[in-house]
Parts: structure tokens; sequence; C-alpha cells
């Protein structure tokens, strides 16, 4: 099939999209073609994340599975904002920041730019300006907000990163959580001799799903931390003597896409809690996906203040 090419920026964050229910989707009445189960709990939104292409090989998958596609999850209207915000000036990387901003609050930075709700409302519509336009005011505080942190010959959009750090880091008591979600629709095609005789033809939809939260308590890992980190953990025990790695792997450098890998590790993060939920539902055997092919989506993101 063709392949879809999205440009950086903000033709990145225009091909935001939707992220469906799986009810929507095997009604035929979602708002885009990626969903699953995860798109019922919790209002997402998905964005393209590099190159999908490749995981065919990396799977194992045949050269003709189509459509493949992997993203990133945010809650819906993120990309929306961010794109107002890079209308406004405050991503751009070759505006500087005005010397005598430097140490004054935002708030007035802001209005030397001509950074209000109705610049917000202009450049993205009524709503969405609205929208960021409001979380840019929580940002940077009430009164004249927090100070303006800019080394000299720092860009707006330093400044603007660095309000950002300063803003939204963990406080006390505050929770974090991680989402990943695979869909694939599969067909099994039926036969009339060898291990297939007697098999009818069927298609699935397979989607397998990942939640895991953390923070909340005073010296608890978060969700990131323990997702990333366990794994990491276990693939060093995995090498260590008697991890039974070495034996399996030989040496050189390995892929977790290694059979040898995921099959010890991933038994190994479902007693800590790192588990994937998988459901199956069985698909009219029609449409226009080839015997042979597999549709794979895969979408994934980290979710801050749970």
């Amino acid at each position: 099939g063709a392949h879809v090419r999205v440009g950086g920026g903000d033709a990145l964050l225009a091909a935001a999209a939707p992220y469906a229910s799986a009810a929507e989707l095997a009604a035929g009445a979602a708002p885009s073609p990626w969903g699953g189960r995860l798109g019922a709990a919790f209002n997402l939104e998905v964005l393209p994340n590099r190159n999908s292409v490749q995981y065919r090989e990396l799977y194992g998958l045949g050269e003709d599975t189509a459509p493949l596609f992997r993203g990133t999850l945010r809650y819906r209207g993120w990309a929306a904002s961010m794109r107002t915000l890079g209308a406004l000036g405050l991503l751009d990387a070759t505006r500087p920041v005005p010397d005598d901003a430097r140490g004054r609050g935002w708030a007035e930075l802001l209005r030397g730019m001509g950074v209000t709700r109705d610049a917000a409302r202009a450049v993205a519509g009524d709503e969405d300006g609205s929208r960021a336009f409001d979380a840019l005011r929580a940002l940077v505080g009430p009164g004249e907000g927090a100070a303006v942190t800019a080394a000299p010959g720092a860009s707006m959009r330093d400044a603007t990163c660095a309000l950002l750090a300063s803003r939204l880091g963990y406080l006390p008591g505050e929770r974090d959580m991680v989402l990943m979600e695979h869909t694939v629709d599969a067909a099994f095609p039926g036969g009339s001799a060898g291990d297939r005789a007697g098999e009818e033809e069927r298609r699935e939809r397979i989607v397998s799903t990942l939640a895991v939260t953390g923070g909340g308590e005073q010296g608890a890992a978060t969700a990131m931390a323990r997702t990333v980190g366990l794994t990491a953990a276990l693939g060093v025990r995995l090498l260590l003597p008697g991890g039974g790695g070495r034996e399996a792997l030989g040496g050189g450098v390995h892929l977790p896409t290694a059979d040898a890998v995921y099959s010890a590790v991933l038994p190994l993060l479902e007693v800590e809690g790192v588990r994937f939920d998988e459901e199956a539902t069985a698909m009219p055997c029609t449409g226009t996906l080839p015997d042979n092919e597999d549709a794979v989506g895969d979408a994934s993101g980290s979710v801050a203040r749970g």
C-alpha cells in the first residue's frame, strides 16, 4: 500500500486524530481509524510516532501487512493547544526572548507579545483558542505569574520549555500513568487439507492493553520509572551469571524483540504488576483485508497527573 508521510512541527500536530473506542470501531462509527479499549475509558487522541513501516521487519510481519501505524497518545485537545502556542510565537526557536523580559513575570511578556485570549481565538478558533489560552494562564500562574527564566540569547521556545519544566514537575502525592495499546486485525484462512482441514475462515480483532499507575505515596515509584526501570533491570538480570540470557543469546547486542529476551522478561514484569490484558473479538469475514495480511496498530503514551 501507499506510504503516508507526515511532516514535523505543525503538520505533525495537525495529524492528531481522536482515539476511538473499540465499540465505535466495531460499529463503523469511529471518528478515526485508530482506537481500542482505552478510547472508551479516556478522552484521548493519537499522533503519528516516527517511522511505522520499519516494524514490519522488526516484528516479522509480511511485506503486505497494511495498514501499519504507531502512534503516541495524549489527552484530546493537546495537539490543538500546542499548535496554538506555536502560532502565537511561544515555540519559535528563532525568536529571542526580549532582554528586558528576564526576571519579570510571564504575564508581562505575554502582553508585550500580544498574546491574549482574542489572539488565541483568532489563530485557532473559539474552542481551541480559549482552551489553549486557559492552559497557558494556568501555567503562568496568578497575577504577573512565574518569572521568565532564560539564558542570554535564549529563544522563546527555550523560555516556554523552562516554564513547562518548572510548573509541571510532580508534587508530593501526585500520581502518573502510562498507557499502551496494541490492536491487531488478523485473518485466519480456512483450508481443505493439512493442519487447516475442516477449518473455516475467520477474522479477529485482538486488543492488548497496558495501564500502569504510580506515585501517590511518599517514596513510591512513578509509573514511568517502573515500566522503564524494571524492564531495564530485568534485562540486566537476564545477562548476569545464572540468568540464562548469555546461554540463549550468545554474544553481541540483541534487541528486546528476540524471543529469548521477551519470553523471559515479560513473565517477571507481570509479577511486578506490569502486564497487558488481551481481548479478542470475532470480526465479519468481509472487507479488503487479504487472507495473508494483518492490520496492526500500536499506540502508547505517558499521561501526567492522573
